[in-house]
């Protein structure tokens, strides 16, 4: 849900986007919660609404971290493993 809410300003993780996705994924649930009180054989329980929120939260700052790591993959050059070979060749001495 973090990266399909268009946000504007500054694209990519920021503590206010993770903020707000976590409130309306918190909402969502407790909301949630509030509808089983009417199902028979279900029950509404304020730590279900807690582990929630709290998983809102982790997931929301691990798709966060995950896009910075992703971003910080693509600037890192990479090297090769072995030294490259001389321009005539590996069997020419």
């Amino acid at each position: 849900m973090l990266f399909a809410i268009p946000w504007p300003g500054r694209p990519g993780f920021t503590l206010l986007r993770a903020l707000a996705v976590t409130g309306a994924l918190a909402a969502f649930g407790t909301a949630d919660e509030t509808h089983q009180a009417f199902i028979p054989g279900r029950s509404m329980e304020g730590m279900d609404c807690v582990m929630d929120t709290t998983g809102a939260a982790v997931g929301t700052l691990v798709a966060g971290f995950w896009e910075r790591r992703k971003k910080w993959r693509g600037r890192i050059e990479l090297r090769p493993l072995t030294p490259p070979l001389s321009p005539r060749g590996r069997g020419s001495s």
